[in-house]
């Protein structure tokens, strides 16, 4: 299928394999609301984690550290999965947004935007527990929405020069 995600990023950033350095051949975009500790990324510790998004790569080294509450929503996908639609000419220039952000991998968001990015996270929980007919492309749709938003995000950040570092 492609694609997976869960309603909250406890297993993510407490399972077995969490406070080790490793890789996956997905995409993944971690939506966090808040947490503690770190999530380092390509060696680089992030933790600064309250309504932050990190969009990771296949082949991205990251793993948690000493986080021992978080709350957020991991959304796993493989390339293929956007593909797989109509909508798929844009993705093309969306995956790109993961190439871009591989030297600084997060977004901070201000409360307003992350409420918009939990409303269609939700969304996307709803559809994927739900498998109502056509769900799959529900969740083409709106992970594509999730992408234009963060690549015009990045983009305004990049224009503004307002990139926050990794442990502000």
């Amino acid at each position: 299928f492609g694609f997976c995600i869960y309603d909250n990023i406890d297993d993510s950033a407490f399972g077995d394999s969490a406070a080790f350095a490793h890789r996956h051949p997905f995409y993944e975009i971690v939506f966090i609301e808040d947490a503690d500790g770190a999530h380092i990324i390509d060696y680089t510790a992030y933790d600064d984690l309250k309504n932050v998004v990190f969009l990771i790569s296949p082949g991205q080294v990251h793993y948690w550290k000493n986080v021992t509450r978080a709350k957020g929503i991991p959304i796993y996908f493989q390339e293929e999965f956007l593909f797989q639609s109509s909508i798929s000419v844009s993705s093309v220039w969306e995956i790109q947004l993961f190439k871009e952000m591989v030297e600084m991998p997060a977004i901070y968001m201000d409360e307003d935007f992350a409420q918009t990015m939990r409303a269609v996270c939700r969304m996307m929980l709803k559809e994927y527990e739900s498998k109502s007919p056509d769900y799959a492309q529900v969740l083409r749709a709106c992970l594509n929405i999730l992408l234009i938003y963060f690549h015009r995000r990045h983009r305004e950040i990049a224009h503004q020069g307002i990139e926050r570092t990794p442990g502000m």
